[in-house]
Parts: C-alpha cells; structure tokens; sequence
C-alpha cells in the first residue's frame, strides 16, 4: 500500500526476475558440502574449493547477465532495481556457502542471530523508504542492505571461527 501498484510491480519484477536465476548459483553443491563436512570426509576440502569456484563464477555471470539485460545506466527504475536484486542475490550466494560449512559442523547460532540481524535491517530501511516515498530502487536497496549485513556477519563468524572449515 506504502508504493502503490506500479512500484509494488516493479519491486516484484525485480526481485522476481533475480530470484529465477538464483537457482544457477548453487546446483545442489551447498547440500552436498554441508552432508560432506558432516560425515567428516576427506574431500570435504577440495569440495569446499570446487564450490566456492561455483558460487563466484555463476555470481559474476548471473549479476552480469541480469544487469546486461535491465541497463540500469539507463536511469530507469526498473533497472535499477533488477540491478540491486541480482546483487542481493549474488551476497545471499556468498552468505549460504559460508553457513554451509557451519551446518555441516553442526552449528547454527551464529547463523539463526544472523538471519534475525538481515531481516531487521531490511525491515526498518524498507518500511523507512517506502514510508517516506522514495523511489522502488530504495526499497530494493533495502534487501540489499540486509543481505551484505548477513554475508558480512557471516564473514565476521568465519574468520572467529577458522577450526569450522574442513582440514586438509
């Protein structure tokens, strides 16, 4: 109600439109490694390398492609907001890999506090933006926001916990 019926159609085009390609980001790797890591095996590491290579390579391809194709240098807001999806959707990747290794080791504190920390963030500057009626691209951006908070905590919960990644 907040962005009207045109921004609600573009903020779920975009969001939409980079969660279709989301799928490309993982292929199944995520569950495969975590059962790894779980069971202790020795390939668990090279696993761990083949799907970060993954991860990263179809996020540039994926985030290229879907700002190839909605030219957000054009100024419009739809591809703006398409842009600032594929974004979100490239740091959710990152995100899920890193909490892939602590569910395989059984740990899920740092990743429940760090889904509850996302959702607040885009909460507050979503509701803020559209609240304040600001462009859709705020709104999208907002999603953003709260993805890069969770990849960087999850980054953060990574280097304070080394021994959870697989040994040699």
């Amino acid at each position: 109600r907040l962005l009207g019926p045109e921004a609600i159609g573009q903020y779920v085009f975009a969001l939409s439109l980079a969660t279709v390609f989301s799928v490309f980001l993982d292929f199944g790797f995520r569950a495969v490694l975590v059962r790894a890591i779980a069971a202790g095996e020795p390939a668990a590491r090279d696993l761990l390398r083949k799907t970060w290579r993954w991860v990263l390579v179809s996020s540039f391809l994926v985030v290229g492609g879907l700002i190839i194709y909605s030219r957000p240098w054009e100024g419009e807001v739809r591809g703006l907001a398409v842009a600032l999806a594929s974004l979100a959707i490239a740091a959710d990747a990152v995100t899920l890999t890193i909490w892939s290794v602590f569910r395989g080791r059984q740990n899920l504190w740092f990743e429940a506090r760090s889904f509850i920390v996302q959702y607040a963030v885009a909460i507050i500057f979503g509701l803020t933006a559209a609240s304040l009626g600001w462009s859709v691209v705020f709104v999208v951006a907002a999603s953003l926001a709260g993805s890069l908070t969770h990849m960087g905590l999850a980054l953060w919960a990574a280097f304070k916990n080394p021994n959870v990644y697989p040994s040699a």
